[in-house]
């Protein structure tokens, strides 16, 4: 896992990369947790990545990065390292007050 903040003019987010099934799982909890109770907008990205294929197989397109963003933190992770991402993202997970967009 790194952690890196990020400025731009006054503001900073902080990113962290994500690679251990653990660290996913609890970063995923807490980000997607409510403990101030107000209104939370949570952005859902994703990034792709081009497979090279051959003569037998063309090139793909596969997802590779699934992104979190709450405008104060940053959570990226390489979807490699997922092997379902359902459990993650399960709604009992999610408090009342997140939204995610």
């Amino acid at each position: 896992m790194s952690t890196s903040t990020i400025k731009i003019g006054y503001d900073s987010i902080r990113a962290t990369l994500a690679r251990d099934d653990s660290d996913i799982n609890r970063l995923v909890e807490i980000f997607l947790s409510n403990s101030n109770n107000k209104k939370k907008i949570i952005g859902l990205d994703t990034e792709r990545s081009f497979v090279q294929g051959d003569h037998e197989y063309p090139t793909e397109s596969i997802l590779a990065f699934l992104e979190l963003c709450d405008g104060d933190n940053c959570l990226i992770v390489p979807l490699r390292y997922i092997p379902f991402l359902s459990p993650i993202f399960s709604t009992s997970q999610i408090s009342p007050s997140c939204e995610l967009v």
